[in-house]
């Protein structure tokens, strides 16, 4: 069997997409995902997966072997894209992966605004529990 692809996972991902890596990759994750922490782990990584830490110049120059960066979420504002170009290394994201989640908070959201749910937590943990007739929720 050929060398298998070496992949630092700066952050961790969920376990069914670990589940997806197969024989081929050797899926490594990182101890901190700060550069100083990251860089000397980058021997003959050639991808790299990010969520939130940021994938900086610092770490792009340092990892020879890179051949892709994928960001697991949207955007890519946490990645170095004008060092990633420069050296000519692909970088991905997923757009519209957390597109249901995302709505669902929106929603969450609205209804907690609705109902004063802060509010109301704030009243109940302080013993204020008059604080209900000072209520004014709205329906949705």
């Amino acid at each position: 069997m050929a060398d298998r692809i070496k992949v630092l996972m700066l952050q961790a991902i969920h376990e069914e997409g670990i589940l997806l890596f197969d024989d081929r990759f050797e899926v490594i994750a990182a101890r901190d995902p700060s550069p100083a922490a990251v860089i000397p782990e980058l021997d003959g990584v050639q991808a790299i997966i990010v969520r939130l830490a940021p994938c900086t110049r610092e770490i792009i120059e340092a990892a020879p072997d890179l051949r892709v960066i994928a960001k697991h979420g949207v955007g890519v504002d946490n990645i170095d894209v004008a060092a990633a170009t420069e050296r000519g290394i692909l970088v991905l994201n997923t757009p519209e992966a957390n597109a249901v989640s995302v709505a669902e908070h929106a929603i969450a959201a609205i209804a907690a605004l609705a109902k004063r749910v802060v509010f109301m937590d704030r009243a109940v943990r302080d013993g204020r529990w008059q604080a209900r007739g000072d209520l004014k929720a709205i329906d949705l």
